[in-house]
């Protein structure tokens, strides 16, 4: 007879802090694509760079919300699912990316800047929010009681 595990907390991913995080790249991106041309860029260059920077972000952001962030999981299964999502969205990108490039036809290197800044930008944010919101919820998590057994 094995002993009993104890069951797993239950865990969210910060909703919250995640959509300020997304806001907060949403103007960056604009307000660098409205500063770009007076600093050397051509218009079309800023144009197509904010193209890229939208794209990855959608497709990031959208992958985040398909899993419900806002939904309780267990502890165990939440960072699986959340790595699932990264990977997932390092192939649906460049999938996105090609439609709109060729449905488009923008400037290359700025569309192709514009998509590598947003994706790092957005995955850095992303994972400094969830460890900061996981560590706060491990915090909160009671020790696990040894019911009179010694490790």
């Amino acid at each position: 007879m094995s002993p009993e595990t104890p069951p797993q907390p239950m865990f969210t991913l910060p909703f919250r802090t995640l959509v300020g995080a997304w806001c907060l790249l949403l103007l960056v991106f604009v307000a660098a694509a409205w500063i770009a041309p007076g600093s050397g860029a051509t218009e079309d260059q800023a144009v197509s760079a904010l193209i890229g920077a939208l794209t990855a972000l959608a497709v990031g952001v959208g992958s985040v919300l398909a899993i419900r962030p806002w939904a309780p999981r267990p502890s165990g299964d939440l960072p699986t699912i959340w790595l699932f999502v990264t990977v997932a969205r390092l192939f649906a990108t460049p999938v996105f990316a090609l439609l709109i490039y060729f449905a488009a036809r923008l400037s290359t290197g700025a569309f192709v800047l514009g998509i590598g800044a947003a994706y790092i930008a957005l995955l850095f944010l992303e994972t400094a929010a969830i460890v900061v919101d996981m560590r706060r919820q491990l915090a909160q998590v009671p020790a696990p009681e040894n019911n009179g057994r010694e490790s």
